[in-house]
């Protein structure tokens, strides 16, 4: 199947599951996305990635800085895996896949119905019981 063809098929709802894809926000874009970045993944993050600022801030206040791993917000995302529903709105947005991995997919069932029911249930039930 033709990446083409697996990108309409999670447009027009008949594919749900998960898709490892590489995405990216196109230049004209990226000053609407600029206060909120679309594409969020875990990387690691060294010194030369932080700004100026950052960096005086840690000359100053003499601290050293390590390589961590952080959950940042991106203009791009490389083998990322994204939900289906969440891969439309990107799309949706303006977003461009540039390339598909691989496709998980799943039948789209309440799995969680029964429990999430018997939660609320037993709130309601709290809040009734609280009451008197």
């Amino acid at each position: 199947m033709r990446e083409s063809q697996i990108l309409a098929m999670v447009m027009d709802g008949s594919m749900f599951g998960v898709v490892e894809v590489d995405i990216e926000v196109p230049e004209e874009l990226k000053d609407y996305f600029a206060e909120m970045t679309p594409v969020f993944k875990n990387t690691t993050i060294s010194l030369s990635d932080i700004g100026v600022y950052m960096t005086d801030h840690l000359a100053q206040s003499k601290q050293n800085f390590r390589d961590r791993r952080c959950l940042i917000g991106s203009m791009f995302g490389t083998k990322i895996l994204v939900i289906t529903p969440l891969l439309i709105w990107y799309v949706e947005h303006g977003l461009k896949v540039t390339k598909i991995y691989q496709v998980i997919q799943f039948d789209p069932k309440e799995c969680f119905k029964r429990f999430g029911d018997q939660v609320s249930d037993d709130r309601r039930a709290g809040e009734c019981n609280s009451r008197n």
